[in-house]
């Protein structure tokens, strides 16, 4: 199985009960969650040899945070301990025609406070097969953007592919906007395996959207991605449809320069949480790209550990691949006995 080095920030999650509205009792339910570290998750319960390099404070909170990355076999001793907070995020789960909410404190963050210059990128990635980056840790701060752009440019010296997910989100980049695409872009050109679709393509590089056919659209992104980014070989994309914030169908699509495959859609009614599903697909992706899969196989295999999340309360996909197989294999949903 392969090496891989996830790098990006940690966050408590805090998020209502039973779909209540946040704060409408007394209670919050608690996870540690964060997008690289999803990935990782996904990755180190299939069999990968997954380390996260991240910054957490010294204290119960930093603690428990590693705990619990413990649990999902990750290994933390590239962990950099100073800082005294873990950023937050508040959500509050939606039903019906009610949409999910997400409220984000993360200034201040130990991890948004922490220079470039604490990663030695040489060591860090030594003996490793992929880095895995995303956009959203570009939007934390200064240090956190050049410390992604040298983890990038040293993976691609010391000969380590880099997945990249463009991972765009509005509320992080509010005033911040050129800012936002810019460091994408550069980050985005180091990368071998780009996760982002016609969307990211119309907002980096004004590649008008054809919402009328998906497939289509997907293919042109694709194909500007391969020819401003020169290192990308696979671009790989949801395409999803809510519904409802019960039900969804999912899709998935995955270009290189010189193919491209889609898979069925998936119906996902009754939904329990689609926070951490993005991350899902790309570490089910990640993991069949880097055990050899054909661009079929890989779309697959992503599509449907997205869809196990869906299924499981938190960020976290606690599932494994001959899970994500079966599931390939059968419909699903009967009692294992």
């Amino acid at each position: 199985m392969a090496r891989i080095i996830c790098f990006g920030e940690m966050l408590l999650r805090l998020s209502s009960p039973s779909r209540e509205r946040l704060f409408q009792s007394a209670q919050l339910d608690t996870n540690f969650v964060g997008a690289e570290a999803n990935v990782g998750v996904t990755l180190s319960r299939m069999g990968n040899d997954v380390s996260m390099v991240t910054v957490l404070p010294d204290n119960a909170v930093g603690n428990a945070c590693c705990d619990t990355l413990h649990q999902q076999g990750i290994d933390t001793k590239s962990i950099v301990r100073q800082g005294e907070r873990l950023a937050v995020y508040f959500l509050e789960t939606g039903a019906m025609i009610r949409p999910s909410s997400i409220t984000y404190d993360r200034k201040y963050s130990a991890f948004s406070q922490a220079k470039s210059d604490i990663y030695d990128w040489k060591a860090l990635l030594n003996g490793a097969d992929w880095l895995h980056l995303s956009g959203i840790t570009l939007a934390v701060s200064e240090g956190a953007q050049q410390a992604s752009l040298e983890a990038a440019k040293t993976a691609r010296e010391m000969g380590v592919k880099v997945s990249f997910d463009c991972n765009y989100r509005p509320s992080l980049w509010t005033g911040r906007e050129a800012e936002g695409v810019k460091i994408i872009k550069e980050v985005a050109a180091y990368a071998d395996l780009i996760f982002g679709g016609d969307k990211d393509v119309q907002l980096l590089f004004g590649i008008t959207r054809n919402g009328d056919n998906p497939a289509e659209s997907f293919q042109r992104a694709a194909q500007e991605f391969f020819k401003q980014c020169p290192h990308s070989e696979y671009v790989c994309s949801t395409n999803r449809t809510v519904l409802s914030a019960d039900s969804n169908t999912l899709a998935g699509f995955i270009a290189t320069k010189d193919s491209f495959a889609q898979t069925k859609s998936w119906d996902l009614h009754n939904i329990v949480d689609r926070i951490g599903g993005g991350d899902a697909f790309a570490g089910g992706a990640l993991h069949k790209l880097a055990a050899g899969a054909t661009p079929q196989a890989i779309i697959d295999f992503a599509v449907a550990t997205s869809a196990i999340k869906h299924t499981i309360p938190g960020d976290f996909n606690i599932t494994t691949e001959a899970e994500v197989e079966g599931l390939l294999n059968h419909s699903g949903g009967d009692v294992k006995r």
